[in-house]
């Protein structure tokens, strides 16, 4: 019998793993370098990527609302977006193109059909 998803004996993501969690910390170094994040614009866009609110993020990030809205802006102008929800699409799609450090592109995550 096969271990249900998100089993710690099953490394694929479950159900509610989160968007930020589906990519390792290569993928994530990778995107960085490619569109050269600072390193609190790298966190920045995990927790925007998870779905946290500007004041939420500012809580965990020990800074004020107003820096994380300065972050925000910043990622939006690299990744050439003008709203939340294209940043969230673009960074999935960048993270899920991103090679790692073999060379060979991660392997894209496939839903089973319903059946």
């Amino acid at each position: 019998m096969k271990p249900a998803k998100g089993n710690q004996h099953d490394p694929r993501p479950g159900p509610s793993a989160r968007p930020d969690e589906m990519f390792t910390p290569e993928q994530w170094n990778a995107l960085a370098r490619r569109f050269r994040l600072t390193p609190r614009e790298s966190e920045a866009a995990r927790l925007i990527l998870r779905g946290l609110k500007e004041s939420a993020i500012a809580r965990a990030m020990g800074i004020t609302a107003t820096t994380v809205h300065d972050h925000a802006k910043a990622l939006h102008i690299k990744f050439g977006v003008s709203d939340k929800a294209e940043l969230c699409t673009q960074l999935m799609s960048e993270l899920a193109s991103v090679r790692d450090h073999t060379g060979h592109e991660q392997p894209q995550r496939r839903r089973k059909p319903r059946t």
